[in-house]
Formats: C-alpha cells, structure tokens, sequence
C-alpha cells in the first residue's frame, strides 16, 4: 500500500487545489444545490496533504469526503488524523483564529450528524464504532482542556458513536449469537487497498533513525498507537524553547541601555567607495555576508508594528527614568496624539461588516421571491449573483473587518486572542509587501 508522509501545514489559500475545494463544497450552501464530487474532495484533499502538509480545513473537508465514500472507515482516518493533529500541534495549525477554528469544527460536526444517519450499521461495524468513538473522545478532551468542546458540538458525534456501540452490543446479546467480533475494515478491503495510508509526521525526526518512532498513520486494522514519544519530544522541545528565553532575557538585562543606542545607519556612496578600495576587504567578504544575512533574519522576524512598538518604549523609558519632567509627558501625549491622528478612523471599520449585513438582508428578502419570477431577472439568478459575492468576500476578509473582530472580541470579553493578532499582522505584512511592489513598479517607469 502506497504511504503518504504528512506534516503540519500552513495557509492553503496559495494553492489552486484548495480554491477547488472550497468551490466543491459551496456547492452544499448554493442555492441551486448541485452534486458535490465527494471523491473530487477526497483527492484535492489529499494533493493538498502532499504539497503543503495537513491544517484544519482541508482535513474537516477531507474526513466529510471520506466518510462519504468509505463510511465508518473513512471515518477513522479522519478522526485519528484530527486526533493526532489537535493533541500536538494545536497551537500552530491554520487558521490560527479561534473562533474559526471551532467554526469548521461545529461544521465538521453537524456534516458527519447528517451522513451517520444515512449508515446502516451491523455486528460487523462494531469495532469500527470503538475506534471511531474513541479518536473523537481524545479530541473532545484536548478541547475540554481549552474550554472549547461545548462551541465545537463534537460532542455529539462521539454521542452518536457511544449510543451506536450500545446498540449493536444489545442486538447482539438478543440475537444469541457468539461474541466473535468481524473487523469493520473487512467489509471495505477493496476501497482500502486502493487508497494510500496517511503518515503523519507527530514531530520533524532530528535523524534517519528517529523517523520511524515519531509518525502517527492512519490505521488499515486495530493496532495500538504509540504516540507518547511525540509528546516526549514535544516536551524536548519545549524545554530547549524556554531555556532559548531565558537566555535571551538574560541578554536583554545585561544591554539595558539598548533603547537609548541609535539606530543603524546604512553606508553612503562615499563610505561604499573607501571600503571597496580597501587591501583587506575580500578577507572580510564572508564575514560581511554572514553579518548582512543575519541582519535581514532580524528584519524578517521584527512586527509590521515594530516602529511604533519602538517608539512607545523609548516614551516609556523615559517616563521611567524622569517621571515627574513634563517634556516626557509632553512626549507621550504628543506621540499617542499623533497615533490616533493617523490611525483608520472607527467609522471605517464598519464598511465591510456592513456590506455583508447588507447582502444578508437582501439575501432574506430575495429568499421570498423564489416563485415570482421577473422580467429580465429571476430571484434564482438573482441569489447566485449574490452567492457569488458573499463567497469572494468571504474569501479575504479585508484589514478593517480584522480589526473590527479585535475591537468586538476585546469588548465583550475584555482580551483579545493572540491568534487573530497573529492573522492581523500576517494580513499586514502582505499589504505592505503589495504596496512596496507597486511602488518599485511606480519608480521604475518614472
């Protein structure tokens, strides 16, 4: 059987496989309700696994396609892959927002409701419940440790899977029959064999050697997983990340006048010219390049925010060190002025937000018009023009709509989610990433 080495992945959207997908499953919520290629999902899913590693949604769409074709044994797969997925790497997959995260879960949950009641289960399929039942009980606890499984419902499905289990035991036990239980994969060998098992890669082995005992795979049969070496190297690694901290803390203590240090400044045309004639300068070739390359690792990792972030210490710092000055007040109040001065206005958060409510309104009204049909339009086209639009802007939600969900999560709950400060600043960088093309672009034809 052909094996399929998985890793964690990052963003999908770059990939045109991924906007396949999501097209294949808007089709579930488009007015006209046309088939979905279920096995068009399975293997999308699975290219994507192979190019670019698994993250959440493509794995919620790839377990509703596989239990769509294969049933109960499709899954398994999709359950002990989101097992293994969430229990190791929850703080790293995509999406990195919370609340779309547990979105794709309660999504995840309601399909599967749907297609398990269109199963007819047997005997046969009982050690196949057992397994199912238990991979989404490790998940529901890893959820419960984040006070998440209540917003996921997936719950409900490990409910369904318990109540299953209760079901075919009793009908057994009123059947008189004997207790020899007929492995659930037996009934799908043939779909089985055709289809590669999925490696997923718990951590990065360090070498050749550890490959083998850092891997959770899907199973074709009811092995035990060994899973506690990844959580060991987990651990591992967590330990080198912390002393790696505390390292750098020490160092930033030990330079506590770094802030008051200027800035570097970039060589003029005439220092470039006295260096270049310089007798030892291809002795310092290497260690100019090192030094320059290490620099542009730093620039790489600094926040698009780290110019203001800089300039609110330097106004801290000196309302540390002078206190009772006035000129550092003045400082601060006239850097937080100059802030807001310039900062998007708050009506402009709005705009999108509106615009959907906007859509969503006109959508509801539309939804009564399905028998009237008018003169050069109907109200069926009409939705799918708008079906249309809402999906692209659901698509890339602009900047405004980031922050308008930062300013609604910490109103209500009084915090804001690291993770949509992360997808914020991700959404940032390529702003300012496109603009700065468009400006060499701009300067280039002046």
């Amino acid at each position: 059987m052909e094996k399929i080495r998985i890793t964690t992945g990052g963003d999908p959207r770059a990939f045109t496989e991924f906007g396949q997908l999501r097209d294949e499953i808007s089709k579930l919520t488009h007015p006209a309700r046309p088939d979905v290629d279920w096995h068009q999902v399975e293997q999308l899913s699975l290219t994507l696994f192979r190019h670019n590693g698994v993250e959440l949604q493509t794995l919620a769409w790839y377990t509703v396609g596989r239990t769509r074709n294969t049933g109960l044994m499709g899954l398994a797969e999709g359950a002990e892959l989101m097992e293994a997925l969430l229990t190791h790497h929850w703080s790293a997959i995509w999406p990195q927002q919370t609340h779309v995260r547990v979105e794709i879960l309660a999504w995840l949950s309601a399909r599967l409701q749907q297609e398990l009641r269109t199963l007819t289960l047997s005997y046969a399929d009982l050690s196949m419940v057992y397994r199912v039942e238990q991979s989404l009980k490790h998940v529901c606890e890893v959820l419960q440790r984040l006070e998440l499984k209540a917003l996921s419902k997936l719950e409900a499905v490990v409910t369904w899977m318990h109540n299953a289990a209760l079901r075919l035991e009793k009908a057994e036990a009123d059947s008189g029959a004997g207790a020899v239980m007929i492995p659930a994969s037996g009934a799908t060998i043939n779909v089985e064999t055709s289809l590669p098992q999925l490696v997923f890669v718990v951590n990065e082995p360090v070498s050749p050697e550890q490959s083998s005992a850092t891997v959770f795979a899907t199973q074709t049969g009811h092995g035990t997983r060994r899973m506690w070496l990844g959580f060991a190297i987990g651990a591992m690694v967590t330990a080198c990340v912390t002393t790696g901290a505390f390292l750098g803390i020490m160092h930033m203590r030990a330079d506590g006048y770094e802030l008051v240090k200027p800035l570097p400044q970039m060589l003029s045309p005439e220092q470039l010219s006295t260096l270049r004639q310089s007798s030892d300068l291809k002795e310092q070739k290497q260690e100019i390049i090192a030094a320059t390359q290490g620099q542009l690792d730093v620039l790489h990792d600094l926040s698009p925010l780290w110019s203001r972030e800089y300039a609110a210490s330097l106004a801290q710092q000196l309302a540390t060190l002078w206190p009772e000055e006035s000129l550092t007040t003045e400082f601060s109040s006239g850097l937080q002025k100059q802030l807001i001065t310039e900062a998007l206005p708050e009506s402009a958060l709005q705009n999108w937000h509106h615009a959907q409510q906007g859509l969503e309104a006109l959508t509801t009204q539309l939804n009564a018009l399905d028998e009237r049909k008018g003169k050069y339009l109907t109200g069926s086209e009409l939705k799918s023009a708008i079906f249309t639009i809402r999906r692209q802007l659901d698509q890339t939600p602009p900047t405004e709509e980031l922050l308008r969900q930062i300013d609604e999560e910490l109103s209500q709950q009084g915090s804001v989610s690291p993770a949509l400060y992360q997808q914020l600043d991700m959404r940032l960088n390529q702003l300012l990433n496109r603009y700065a093309l468009l400006k060499q672009s701009a300067m280039g034809r002046e």
